[in-house]
């Protein structure tokens, strides 16, 4: 169920990328996950595919597909992907009402929790002050992420991966409370008499509500992850007890423990936690998504194939699913890097079909 659910969520940002692409507005996730994400564009493929691989002329060269293991041990029936996927994308629903409330309700608790901790940092200057400090820092991370993404990679490659997802998931969250909130002030600002200033502003408001909507999809493929990998964190942290436990005295007369004791492994988390941390470089902040990034289409299709590529492969094998999400990721971030700008000819395509499509919700 719970690859399935992921696929529902990496199934909701294909979409959100395809309607970006040919509209120039990122919808919400709730929007998409409600209307577009069927399960016709992932099990039916995967099904196909399923049937091709396991024919005699290619059992022999590809993996056994989890449709194939399913047979085997007679516990699959027709219809009993897609019944697990319309279950799914209904899991995901909830779970994204459940986020939207946490950043609604809690959010400014865990952006106090965030400043507190950086200001914490700062003993020598007044409380205030060190808030200030630490309201820059927050800000000065959503700038440059490469030191995020660093210090969440070294945190991984020294402790376990699903620590530094759980890490990456909090800081996404509080991300995209800080972002609901400067969308929230834009609301409150008035362009003036001025049309072109009433443009700019509405230019900003729809710039902030599409980086509003891709953090809190990538929030919640985050989220997702670190659950995915709860049993990489729960075998960490058996083993770090046991280390301490038996750890021999130093000279302090505390036990002590070395660097690989610390660390899981072998961490199946790992290069998952690694692959979305690096992604952050590109994807983090109120620069992403990239309004004028070309191929963002294609970039949908990529990920539409991971979805397929999990259901078919990933279902049951869940070791897998982390592979094939480092792959997304890294897609994902590399798009966004490198992707050329659009040319004139397809922003103007893209305006005329945003000024049809409003004319048709008229």
């Amino acid at each position: 169920m719970l690859p399935l659910t992921v696929v529902a969520c990496l199934l909701t940002l294909v979409q959100q990328l395809l309607q970006f692409h040919k509209m120039g507005s990122f919808p919400s996730f709730l929007s998409i996950s409600t209307s577009r994400v069927t399960p016709i564009s992932v099990v039916m493929p995967s099904k196909i595919l399923s049937a091709v691989l396991s024919s005699a002329y290619l059992a022999s060269l590809a993996p056994v597909t989890d449709f194939v293991r399913l047979q085997r041990e007679g516990v699959d029936f027709g219809v009993l992907p897609i019944l697990l996927f319309f279950v799914s994308i209904g899991l995901v629903t909830v779970v994204a009402f459940a986020a939207w409330a946490c950043v609604a309700v809690f959010g400014r608790a865990a952006h106090k929790v965030a400043v507190g901790f950086f200001a914490a940092r700062v003993p020598a200057v007044p409380v205030a002050a060190g808030e200030m400090v630490a309201e820059a820092a927050l800000s000065g991370l959503s700038k440059v992420p490469i030191f995020l993404s660093a210090f969440l990679i070294a945190l991984a490659a020294s402790t376990c991966g699903t620590v530094a997802l759980c890490l990456g998931t909090f800081v996404h969250l509080v991300q995209v409370f800080g972002l609901y909130k400067d969308y929230l002030k834009l609301l409150l600002k008035d362009g003036g008499s001025d049309e072109e200033g009433k443009k700019r502003l509405e230019e900003r408001k729809q710039r902030a509500m599409d980086s509003l909507h891709f953090q809190f999809t990538i929030a919640l493929l985050w989220t997702l992850t670190a659950v995915a990998n709860a049993p990489s964190l729960m075998a960490w942290a058996r083993n770090l007890l046991w280390a301490v436990d038996h750890a021999p005295p130093s000279s302090s007369g505390g036990g002590r423990l070395s660097f690989s004791v610390s660390r899981l492994d072998p961490d199946p988390s790992l290069a998952v936690t690694v692959a979305m941390a690096s992604a952050m470089v590109a994807t983090w902040g109120d620069r992403a998504p990239r309004a004028r990034a070309a191929f963002t289409n294609r970039l949908a299709q990529a990920l539409q194939f991971f979805c397929i590529l999990i259901v078919l492969y990933g279902s049951v094998s869940l070791y897998r699913l982390n592979y094939f999400l480092a792959a997304a990721f890294a897609v994902l971030g590399l798009h966004q890097l490198l992707a050329r700008e659009m040319t004139k000819g397809e922003v103007d395509e893209r305006e005329k079909n945003a000024v049809k499509q409003k004319g048709q919700c008229q």
